[in-house]
């Protein structure tokens, strides 16, 4: 992006994407404007030169973009970017140069410095051929010379205090290192000397002032300095602080408890401890029952180290290691046994429930399954209400039609139960965490209550309720043994048998019961998949025809007082409540399937039996012989034509 301080090297990687085109001559002018404006020639050139005139536009910084908006060549464009950013101008030059002589490290790092440096080189020098074209001798010592001097002005910009010996050795070097080298060495330099100081840093970061009374025989005492509530926030950390003759001081914080434990220098054992008051620490000799404390505290944490950080529990089974040991209350904390062995936090179980139906909805999206149900969905969307546990399920194509159910599923709630929906919770899905839902959520008040990531537990309404789908419709297919493609009418059907079904979660009623107030009528149910007979009446009418077709019953319908069944011939889904159910044959069943030579010849006729004939001259319901009724000349009745006049048919 040029903003007029980097116009070289802008340039360079414009030139760099124009040549990897081939288009750099529209430019520079070796690809002039033809004359002919209606030859191809003019059509080509024209379309490359508005390319190029909108790479550079959109290449320059906005303040710039309406100085150069009027071209509409790339050639004039290019020329006046140049004429105003090169280093050619005169002013440009002398502020160049004033601020690549007076550029100086200070707290800049050498990697940043370095950056700097080369940037101000290259824009006022790279450029620039010092050779002026010359192909002698000369030419490589002019080069050399032009490196020496690049060097030179690099070390001579280092801070003084920190690289004034690692410029004396770099400039001291025969021959003279090159740019990259002396950065290596300066930066190797930096690095070191960040070592030492983080070092120094740590020894010295606290002092303490001793103290002696003028009587030889007193304790002498200790006073922190700079105050101590700098470092109590540390919890359990151990420093060595200074030393004082034969003494070495230790500090102590544990859990901000502060302890100044004084140590003798040759046999390392604790021999007095720092009592505060008033901020200052007087000495207390320490008695052989605190230093076997001491001791016991300090073997069992090295034996805790060397088992590889075994618990609590595994340690008191070793006999020097009881119980109330202090050590307890250490390794409770311990970091490394934290960071290497904890585990998730256990999940409550939940027993709140909401007051009011849909005060509360839980959602989550089943699938993708890999067959494809008749009507083309792989997913599920399973709807519970937490008030009443009821289920609704939409099949769906894709996950992009979760927030179309979703909005229709919150205006069906309104307009048939005339409650508003609350809160629905979900996981983190994009299908219920997008800017649509978000929006509507947000105008109809509805809050958005979201799961942890990879925490379905959070969402264990529905979670747990998509098991007992699946168990239901698993049982129904296999019950039935229909093909895969049926698993959406099995988890339909799974559904509206489970709003049916009395659980111990509602003191013994059923979903739909605390949906609507009333109990269900289970009188309609019927086994899954079984073999039924529906009552079929065909456009054109034959008197042998038959009256009902072989079909297979596939669960219930919303929207209709029927039940939903499919042509075993024709493999069509239909809803009637014309139907006769065989509850212990499953079509689908092979197994229990007759063979077929043992077939009668009218087995493929519904075995309905005919309705009586109505005597209408009688009241007498035994079936009578027709007067209408003639003999044949063989003895055989003839079939009687009726004389009723019939509209023709449709």
């Amino acid at each position: 992006m040029l903003t007029g301080d980097n116009y070289e090297i802008w340039t360079k990687a414009i030139i760099n994407a124009l040549d990897s085109r081939n288009k750099f001559g529209f430019v520079n002018g070796d690809f002039c404007k033809p004359a002919d404006e209606k030859s191809t020639e003019f059509a080509a050139w024209k379309s490359n030169n508005s390319i190029i005139c909108s790479w550079i536009f959109n290449s320059v910084d906005v303040s710039i973009q309406p100085s150069i908006v009027s071209h509409n060549i790339a050639s004039e464009l290019w020329a006046d970017l140049k004429e105003r950013y090169s280093t050619i101008n005169g002013p440009r030059i002398n502020q160049l140069k004033s601020e690549y002589h007076n550029f100086r490290q200070k707290e800049l790092s050498v990697v940043s410095y370095y950056n700097k440096f080369k940037g101000l080189w290259d824009e006022l020098y790279g450029s620039v051929d010092v050779t002026c074209g010359c192909s002698c001798s000369a030419a490589t010592k002019l080069r050399a010379r032009a490196a020496e001097e690049q060097v030179h002005d690099f070390v001579l910009g280092l801070n003084d205090d920190k690289y004034n010996t690692l410029r004396t050795q770099i400039l001291s070097m025969d021959p003279i290192p090159t740019i990259n080298k002396a950065f290596s060495l300066a930066t190797q330099e930096e690095r070191h000397k960040s070592i030492v100081r983080d070092r120094d840093d740590k020894t010295e970061a606290m002092s303490f002032i001793v103290q002696r009374p003028s009587s030889s025989s007193a304790p002498p005492h200790f006073l922190l300095y700079p105050p101590f509530r700098a470092l109590t926030a540390t919890s359990r950390v151990m420093i060595m602080i200074i030393v004082f003759n034969a003494l070495v001081i230790h500090l102590v914080a544990e859990d901000a408890v502060v302890i100044l434990e004084v140590v003798d220098r040759n046999s390392r054992m604790p021999i007095g401890v720092g009592e505060q008051s008033n901020g200052v620490y007087y000495y207390r000799p320490v008695t052989q029952q605190i230093l076997s404390n001491k001791s016991t505290v300090d073997s069992t944490l090295l034996l805790h180290r060397r088992l590889g950080h075994p618990s609590r529990q595994h340690l008191s089974f070793i006999s020097s290691i009881s119980q109330n040991n202090p050590i307890n209350k250490l390794l409770a904390n311990c970091d490394v046994c934290i960071r290497a062995k904890q585990t998730r936090s256990s999940f409550p179980i939940s027993l709140t429930v909401s007051q009011n139906l849909f005060d509360l909805i839980h959602c989550d999206l089943w699938g993708p399954y890999s067959t494809p149900f008749l009507s083309g969905a792989h997913y599920f969307l399973t709807i519970v209400d937490d008030h009443s546990r009821a289920v609704w399920v939409y099949l769906i194509n894709d996950k992009s039609e979760v927030p179309s159910c979703m909005k229709n599923f919150c205006a069906m709630v309104r307009t048939q139960f005339s409650k508003e929906i609350k809160i629905i919770r979900s996981d983190n899905g994009t299908e219920f965490v997008n800017s649509s839902l978000r929006d509507f959520y947000s105008n109809y008040g509805i809050l958005l209550h979201t799961s942890c990531v990879d925490t379905p537990q959070q969402n264990g309404r529905v979670e747990r309720k998509h098991r007992n789908i699946l168990e239901v419709a698993r049982a129904l297919r296999f019950q039935a043994s229909l093909p895969i493609t049926y698993w959406g009418e099995c988890v339909q059907t799974a559904v509206f048998l489970i709003n049916r079904t009395p659980t111990a979660l509602l003191n013994g009623k059923s979903p739909y019961s605390i949906l609507f107030g009333s109990d269900p009528n289970l009188d309609v149910l019927r086994t899954f998949g079984c073999l039924c007979y529906v009552h079929y009446r065909p456009r054109v009418k034959d008197k042998f025809g038959p009256r009902s077709r072989r079909c297979v019953f596939l669960g219930y319908h919303a929207g209709k007082k029927g039940w939903k069944v499919m042509d075993l011939e024709q493999k069509t889904v239909t809803v009637s409540r014309d139907v006769r159910f065989m509850e212990d044959v499953f079509p689908f069943a092979s197994s229990v399937s007759p063979p077929a030579d043992s077939a009668p010849p009218y087995a493929d006729f519904p075995l309905v039996p005919d309705p009586p004939v109505e005597n209408r001259g009688s009241t007498n319901t035994a079936a009578q012989p027709s007067s209408n009724t003639v003999e044949s000349g063989d003895g055989e009745a003839a079939v009687r034509r009726g004389t009723r006049i019939r509209a023709p048919p449709p």
